[in-house]
């Protein structure tokens, strides 16, 4: 691969990337440890990618589920 095409490839991979957030950052934006996290991936309440092998999680899935979930009892919230 020439260092041009390689370059494209990597700007347009990172900003693809923008989009998403890593297992840890996550954990740390809804204040529970990363296994809780790779847990509710595996179970698929939580929606995520896997890329190589690493789970990413898009910000707008995890804001939507930060603000449904309650990690002091380990269930979500109800909606009325």
């Amino acid at each position: 691969m020439t260092f041009k095409k390689l370059l494209w490839y990597n700007t347009t991979t990172m900003s693809m990337m923008d989009d998403y957030v890593s297992v840890r950052e996550a954990c740390r934006r809804i204040n529970v440890h990363e296994e809780t996290v790779r847990r509710l991936v595996r179970s698929g309440i939580l929606k995520a990618d896997k890329i190589g092998n690493q789970w990413f999680i898009k910000k707008e899935e995890l804001s939507l589920f930060s603000s449904t979930y309650n990690p002091k009892t380990g269930k979500r919230k109800r909606l009325l």
